[in-house]
C-alpha cells in the first residue's frame, strides 16, 4: 500500500512563499494497492495534481474509488478541476456520509458544477459518476476491508480504517475531542455540560480503538494546545498534543499530522515538529510523529 499526500491544509488553499514547504493545498490523498487499485480520500484543492497523476499514468478506462469524510468546501472544491471527470469513459464511484433525500452525497459535490459559480455544466461531465451514502459500517473495496466511524465535526464526518493484507491506515479529520460534542447536524449545536464525565470518555475512547495498532493514523492537527484552549474550541478541529496522545493510546506506529491551520507557516510548523520530537524523545514514547507535506509518500 502506497499512500500520496496531495493536499495536507485546512479550510483554505494558501498556496505562496511561506507555506512552500508544507504546501498550500486542502485536502486530498491517493491509496495504491497495486497499479490499477487504487483510492482517493477527500477532494480538496489537491486533487487537480492527483488527477493529472492517474490520467497520465493509469490504464483506461479509469475505474476511479473517491471516499468523502464530509462535504465542507475545503474537502470537495477540487471537483471541478478534476480532470477524469470530463473523461467520457471514467467511472468514478463516490463513498461519503450519508445526507438527505433532497440531496443526496453527490447532488452536494456536484452542485458545484453550476454556471452561477463555474463555467462548466454538470451535464458537460463525460464520466459516469455513482454514489454510495454511508454511516457507521464495514465494506470492501478491492481488497482492502474499510470500516467507517462518526467523528465530532460540524457536519456528519467520517473516520476511515483501511486494512488491507497485515496493514493499517486510519484517517481521522475533521475532527474535535468529545470534551465538546456536536449534536445537531444542521444548526451546529454545541453541548456544554450535557455529557457526563464518562459518557465523554467513552466517546474518546470509541476513537483510540478505532485508530488501534495502526501503522499510519493522519489525523487533524490544526492547533496547538494553547490555541484551542483559548479560542478554538467548538471549531470541530483537534490540537497537535491530543492527536500525538491518541496515537500513543492507540498503540499507533506513526502520527501523521495534517490539516494544517491556513496560518501555520514553514517556520512554524517546523518549530512544532522540532517540539513533539524532542517531547517523544524525553518520555521514551515508541511512536513517530510526522508533518503533513504535499508529494509525501507514506510506504506499507
Amino acid at each position: 500500500m502506497k499512500i500520496t499526500l496531495y493536499g495536507v491544509r485546512g479550510s483554505f488553499p494558501v498556496p505562496g512563499p511561506f507555506t512552500f514547504k508544507y504546501g498550500g493545498n486542502t485536502s486530498s490523498i491517493l491509496i495504491e494497492f497495486n497499479e490499477d487499485q487504487y483510492l482517493i480520500i477527500d477532494a480538496g484543492t489537491g486533487i487537480r495534481n492527483l488527477g493529472n497523476y492517474l490520467l497520465s499514468t493509469k490504464k483506461k478506462p479509469l475505474n476511479i474509488n473517491i471516499l468523502f469524510t464530509h462535504t465542507h468546501w475545503d474537502h470537495i472544491m477540487g471537483i471541478p478541476f478534476f480532470a477524469p471527470i470530463y473523461e467520457g469513459d471514467s467511472i468514478i464511484n463516490m463513498y461519503g456520509p450519508e445526507s438527505s433525500k433532497e440531496q443526496t452525497l453527490k447532488d452536494i459535490i456536484l452542485s458545484q458544477l453550476e454556471h452561477k459559480y463555474f463555467p462548466v455544466s454538470v451535464h458537460e461531465i463525460g464520466a459516469n459518476i455513482n454514489e454510495v451514502q454511508l454511516t457507521e459500517t464495514t465494506f470492501n473495496i478491492f481488497d482492502a476491508k474499510i470500516r467507517t466511524i462518526r467523528l465530532n465535526h460540524p457536519c456528519f464526518t467520517l473516520g476511515y480504517r483501511i486494512e488491507y493484507k497485515d496493514k493499517v491506515l486510519v484517517t481521522i479529520y475533521d475532527h474535535e475531542p468529545f470534551d465538546n460534542f456536536f449534536m445537531d447536524d444542521n444548526q451546529a449545536k454545541i453541548l456544554h455540560g450535557k455529557l457526563s464525565r464518562s459518557e465523554i470518555l467513552n466517546l474518546n475512547q470509541k476513537i483510540i480503538d478505532f485508530c488501534e495498532n495502526a501503522q499510519y493514523v493522519i489525523i487533524d492537527s490544526q492547533y496547538t494546545k494553547k490555541e484551542y484552549l483559548t479560542s478554538k474550541k467548538g471549531y470541530g478541529h483537534s490540537y497537535f498534543e491530543y492527536s500525538l496522545a491518541l496515537g500513543i493510546k492507540s498503540n499507533s506506529k506513526s502520527v501523521v499530522l495534517f490539516h494544517h491551520d491556513p496560518s501555520r507557516t514553514d517556520f512554524q510548523l517546523d518549530y512544532m515538529d522540532k517540539v513533539l520530537k524532542n517531547y517523544i524523545n524525553e518520555n521514551g514514547y515508541k511512536i513517530e510523529t510526522i508533518l503533513a507535506r504535499e508529494g509525501l509518500i507514506l510506504d506499507l
